[in-house]
This record gives structure tokens, sequence and C-alpha cells, in this order.
């Protein structure tokens, strides 16, 4: 709308009522198959998309530092390709399987930005910055392992992130790693009754000030009930209380990590019927 919106004095959000509709189109190849005799299966996909007339931000800051922030069509058209290949397969027959998971994606994206040595900005008519143009590569490996039989259940996972974002604008690439260990342990004793615990543990790198590590255990047990068809279950939830939420964003012509209020351990009680 080409209303002004002063919520914030020192971001003004400026209206467009000339936009245009962006027309989005994605295309995805997907192939699978079962080993019905190993009990395996692999599957894989590629996708991309393109974006014509997308609606990117266009940011105009005067000299006291004061954003002006307005939609606008794109004149470039952001695009992405990804892709995953998936391997699951049993080593000891119904006793120890494993799984691979492997993916990874390139996008782009586009924004203008533009500094004015200017106090007043006429916002009637708000130029259009330089062109920021941000690609960002991203890839994840992930193995894991789970035992299972008829009293214990085992699993350990690995994972490992990659990301490596650039903007023309600012050439000092941002690449963040993440390092994630976890398992976890189901027993089940008689009377129906299930003890299960998972830990999560994960390392990080290149997110600024937020390079933190953090360890997440939670544990359950329930009970099932009615001849099966109820489950009562306690569950405490980050029993060290150390869950972080740590996330990347990345915009049209910007980056930023953010830290995020989260509920500390807790207790859970729940009943379920079915």
């Amino acid at each position: 709308q080409p209303v002004k919106n002063n919520s914030n004095l020192m971001n003004e959000t400026v209206g467009n009522p000339d936009l245009n509709p962006s027309f989005y189109q994605y295309l995805r190849f997907m192939y699978s198959t079962f080993n019905d005799k190993r009990f395996s299966s692999f599957s894989a996909w590629f996708g991309g998309s393109i974006t014509k007339d997308a609606l990117v931000t266009n940011s105009i800051y005067n000299e006291t530092n004061k954003q002006y922030s307005q939609t606008v069509n794109a004149n470039e058209s952001p695009y992405n390709f990804n892709g995953n290949i998936m391997y699951n397969t049993p080593l000891i027959a119904k006793l120890l399987h494993f799984n691979s998971s492997t993916s990874g994606g390139y996008n782009m994206r586009y924004g203008y930005t533009s500094r004015k040595n200017e106090t007043e900005i006429d916002t009637e008519n708000l130029t259009l910055g330089d062109l920021s143009k941000t690609g960002r590569v991203n890839a994840e490996q992930q193995l894991s392992l789970t035992f299972t039989q008829k009293v214990i259940e085992l699993g350990a996972r690995g994972t490992v992130k990659y990301s490596n974002t650039i903007n023309n604008l600012n050439p000092t690439p941002s690449t963040t790693y993440d390092w994630t260990g976890s398992g976890n342990l189901v027993v089940h004793l008689p009377y129906s009754i299930n003890i299960s615990s998972d830990i999560n543990y994960t390392a990080r790198k290149g997110y600024s000030n937020f390079d933190l590590d953090e360890c997440i255990w939670n544990a359950s047990i329930d009970k099932s009930l009615f001849k099966g068809k109820g489950v009562l279950a306690v569950k405490w939830n980050d029993i060290l209380q150390q869950r972080l939420n740590i996330r990347q964003i990345i915009g049209d012509n910007y980056i930023s990590y953010n830290k995020f209020n989260t509920l500390t351990s807790y207790f859970l009680v729940s009943f379920s019927y079915k």
C-alpha cells in the first residue's frame, strides 16, 4: 500500500502501488527403487526454480543511517537448485540398519541497496539502489546406524552442515559449519512400559559471536493402557538447559545471526487415545 509506516523511525517502509505479480516456476526430477530381498532402498531427487518479477527489497540509507525500505520487482530473476541422495540398507537382517543422506544446493537472491549523502530522501520517487547479488552454497551429510531388538533399541547419527554465502557488495564470504552427533536409547520393559532417552551435541563455527556448543538431552517414560489404545507418557525436555536456538537468516541484501529466547528445561505429561 502507498501508505507510510512510521512504527520504526529509523526504518521507514515505503509503499509501492506499481508492483507486478511475481511468477514462480519449479521443476523436480525424482527416482526411487526398493530391493525387496535385502530390504534396502535408494532415492534421489534434483530440482530447481526461477522467479520472474520477484518481489525484493530496495533499501536506501540517508546520511544519518536511516533506512527507507520498499518492495520492488527485481530486474534479475532469482533462482535456486538443490538435490538429495538417500540410501538405507540392513547390515544385519532385522538387527542393524544403516542410512545415508547427502544433500546440497545453490541459491541466488537479488536486492537493491545504496547510501545517499542526503538527510531527506524523496519517498515519492525512491531511487533504485545498486544491485545486490547474494549467492549461497550449502551441503549436508548425514550417517546413521540403528540397532533394533525386542528389548532394546539403539541409534547413533552424525551430521555435518556447510554453508558459504557471498555478496557482490561485500566480498568477504560468510562461511558456517555445524557438526552434530546424536544418540538415542529405547528400553521395552514388562507391563508395556517403555523408557527412552536421546542426546544431541552440536558444535558451530562461523556464527559471529554465536559460535556456541550445545548439548540437548531428553528423556521419557510411557505406558500403554486399554489394550494398547491409550498411552500415558511423561517427558523431560532439555535436561541440561542448554538449548540455544541460533539461526542464520539470509535476506535480499543482508545476512543476520539471531539467538532466540526459548523455554528451558520442562516436564510434559500427556495422554493419547486412539
